[in-house]
């Protein structure tokens, strides 16, 4: 399996600027993040509108991933660069947003 990842650009981007971590995080694949992690997928690449993976997740309501690209790191706390305001966020207000986080405390 090792030889598979090796030499793949695990941060390379499609047309809307996501790489293989955004459609991680965006789709609940933990198993899929922490691999992507363990080949070096960078947490702060953005896509065309400026969202991380942590937004996507965030987006999501998927605590459990959003906790593995914190503590994973560097994480920077960013606002997305979205021209609509009501999408202008960082990933905490996209988090509290979402309704699957309601009732979930630390």
């Amino acid at each position: 399996m090792r030889n598979i990842w090796r030499g793949l650009n695990v941060n390379c981007a499609d047309s809307s600027g996501y790489t293989p971590l955004h459609h991680a995080a965006l789709n609940g694949h933990r198993d899929v993040v922490l691999k992507l992690l363990q080949f070096e997928a960078s947490t702060n690449v953005a896509d065309s509108k400026g969202c991380f993976p942590l937004h996507l997740a965030a987006w999501r309501g998927d605590m459990e991933i959003v906790r593995i690209l914190i503590h994973h790191g560097p994480s920077h706390c960013r606002v997305n660069e979205q021209e609509h305001t009501f999408l202008v966020s960082t990933p905490l207000a996209a988090a509290l947003a979402t309704s699957s986080w309601r009732g979930v405390s630390d």
